[in-house]
Parts: structure tokens; C-alpha cells; sequence
């Protein structure tokens, strides 16, 4: 598929991400990696959905430290980053026995404009629950108070 694209030089950036999608699908960060280089070197500008397919590569591959890479490179590149880009990063770094970074990251999120949403909170209480229960406690009182008052899937919190 490597050897393809270089030669082939695709039309858009959907083409690497379509494939990035299948490296992911398949655990293979490497393979990942390499299409989104390819991408860039291809003079595309990235896109926030670029990346999330590549942090996802690296949850999918049990890569904690490659997710927290892409998304120090993300900031570096003032590349804006969203509910989707957090959760993936918090699931990895829980799913990876490091549930506290995955708390800490969902504590920096309220310094920051990004919108702690489901995923975010799903994430977090995945962490919880490797966690402890006051942890658990406080990731309820954080969602009360953001979602105080407001509706999300038809649901309202208050």
C-alpha cells in the first residue's frame, strides 16, 4: 500500500486518509505513520480528522507515548484540537494503565477552549474505573457542574 501511494502521488487527502483508516484498523501504527508523512510531504494541509485517525492508530496499537507525541505536534502545529483528539488520547493512556495522565489531561481540558462532551466524560470515567472511587467522585461533580442546566442527547442535567 506504501510503495502504491508513493508511486501513484494521490489527488487529495482523503486517499492517505482512507488508507491511514485501513493501518489503523489493522494495529499498525507504523504503517500509520508512514502514510501520514507521505501526506505531508505531499504538501497537503493537515486536518484535524488527519490527525485523529493517527491517534486513534496509536490507541489501536497500545501507543500511549506515540498518542501523546501527535498531540504535543498537534499544539506545535496550532493544529486545533477537539473532543475526539482528548478522549482517544484519555483512552489510551487509561487503556495503557496510566489512568492518572488520563485525568490529568481531562483537568487541563477546563483551561482550554474544547468542550468536555460524552466523549470526553466517557473517557475520563473509563479512567475512573481504573482508578478509585474518589476520583469517580470528582469526575461526577466536574460533569455536574459543566453540564449543569444544559441538554445533550435529549437528555437534561441539572
Amino acid at each position: 500500500a506504501l510503495r502504491l501511494l508513493k508511486d501513484m502521488k494521490p489527488q487529495g487527502l482523503w486517499v492517505y486518509e482512507e488508507v491511514m483508516e485501513g493501518f489503523k484498523i489493522s494495529r499498525s501504527l507504523q504503517g500509520a505513520m508512514a502514510v501520514f508523512s507521505l501526506a505531508k510531504k505531499a504538501s497537503y494541509p493537515m486536518r484535524i480528522e488527519t490527525y485523529n485517525i493517527l491517534l486513534k492508530a496509536c490507541e489501536r496499537a497500545r501507543q500511549w507515548e506515540a498518542g501523546l507525541v501527535v498531540l504535543n505536534q498537534m499544539d506545535k502545529e496550532g493544529v486545533r484540537r477537539d473532543s475526539t483528539t482528548f478522549s482517544t488520547a484519555m483512552k489510551s493512556l487509561s487503556r495503557s494503565q496510566h489512568w492518572q495522565r488520563a485525568l490529568s489531561l481531562f483537568s487541563e481540558l477546563g483551561g482550554l477552549s474544547v468542550r468536555r462532551d460524552q466523549l470526553i466524560y466517557s473517557a475520563a470515567m473509563e479512567a475512573c474505573r481504573r482508578g478509585n472511587s474518589q476520583t469517580q467522585e470528582w469526575v461526577r461533580d466536574q460533569m455536574h457542574n459543566d453540564l449543569d442546566g444544559e441538554e445533550e442527547d435529549g437528555m437534561k442535567f441539572s
